[in-house]
């Protein structure tokens, strides 16, 4: 499936870092509940999901068959509701390890973008991070101090 930013939106209780997530985050997991187990890999803005048991909840548009199959064109997918509080939790994972990472890596991590702006800007971070200040205000992407 191929992500991108939220340019707006009508759903409630998004975290803040939504966009980050969704289009710069490295994740997997193995995401399981009574009737279902799937794979999960989130590689940038491109997420793969591999059943191992098969789910009965509908996702169109989103198959790549092994000798036939290709990547793009399809602009609209459809996937199941729980598919958003998947995300949506796994943001929050992710918020929560941004939120314990130490103030020297902060600070080492502010000197690397600031040495070198172009790629930094180049990155894709800087637009997600626009994207979830202009949805959530300037305080959710500011570096909040310790203690």
């Amino acid at each position: 499936m191929p992500l991108d930013v939220i340019e707006a939106t009508n759903v409630g209780g998004l975290p803040e870092n939504i966009n980050r997530y969704l289009a710069r985050s490295i994740d997997m997991d193995l995401p399981c509940g009574k009737r279902s187990a799937m794979t999960f890999a989130k590689l940038g803005r491109f997420a793969l999901f591999g059943f191992i048991v098969p789910q009965r909840t509908k996702w169109e548009g989103s198959k790549v068959h092994v000798l036939s199959g290709t990547l793009g064109g399809r602009v609209n997918y459809t996937l199941p509701e729980d598919i958003l509080e998947f995300f949506t939790s796994r943001a929050r994972v992710h918020a929560k390890i941004a939120e314990d990472i130490s103030d020297t890596q902060h600070d080492k991590i502010e000197r690397a973008v600031l040495g070198d702006l172009e790629r930094a800007r180049q990155s894709g971070t800087l637009e997600a991070m626009l994207y979830d200040e202009r949805m959530f205000g300037t305080e959710a992407v500011l570096r909040r101090p310790k203690g």
